[in-house]
């Protein structure tokens, strides 16, 4: 889908808690990233910060740090799981994330769970649509 000239991929699950990521089931592991309108808000990332392969990271909770040169954010892992796997090519350049917008992989322990909290590309269009209007009226977007 397309809101506003922004992509969000239809074959991904997304979160409502404001930190803008997507979640993308790849056979039993889930691959978590920032939306292009995560990426865009975001402006010039400066700092990423990962947990370590093997780390338990819990839906809802913090995982890791996304550094800008406006601030810092925490972010929150949209499922509960085991950390099979870390963008270290974007914590050691995080200029690549552009490209490469994907931050773990993930071992799912309550997958079903977890995606009752997510949502479906209907939802997130509607989720959207009013975030980037916020952003806009706000001056965060043009």
């Amino acid at each position: 889908m397309e809101i506003d000239g922004i992509e969000f991929p239809d074959d991904c699950l997304y979160e409502s808690s404001g930190s803008y990521l997507w979640a993308k089931q790849e056979g039993d592991n889930v691959r978590v990233g920032l939306t292009n309108l995560g990426l865009t808000m975001a402006g010039d990332i400066v700092y990423i910060e990962f947990p370590g392969i093997g780390d338990t990271v819990t839906g809802g909770e913090a995982f890791g740090v996304v550094e800008t040169v406006k601030a810092t954010a925490e972010i929150n892992s949209p499922v509960n799981g085991e950390v099979l796997e870390v963008n270290q090519a974007a914590a050691d350049d995080p200029s690549i994330l552009g490209d490469e917008p994907w931050f773990i992989i993930v071992k799912p322990t309550s997958l079903d769970d977890d995606i009752k909290n997510l949502m479906d590309t209907k939802k997130a269009e509607e989720y959207f649509t009013k975030e980037i209007e916020r952003a806009k009226d706000e001056g965060l977007l043009e």
